[in-house]
């Protein structure tokens, strides 16, 4: 929520990508993996805190 809604789409997209190629690493075969990047669009926390940003950066 501290860049451009651009910029953080793209995060999001590469955060999800790394842990798709983690997962294929250890033998998920590729086809049973989806991946997403919400943005803003569905956060677990709404404070403006540093302790609510932290559990807004996941994948």
């Amino acid at each position: 929520t501290r860049g451009s809604e651009s910029y953080n789409r793209a995060l999001g997209a590469k955060r999800a990508e790394a842990v798709k190629t983690y997962l294929v690493s250890l033998g998920i075969p590729q086809d049973r993996i989806q991946t997403d990047t919400f943005g803003k669009d569905a956060p677990l926390c709404l404070e403006d805190t540093p302790s609510c940003h932290d559990q807004n950066r996941r994948a």
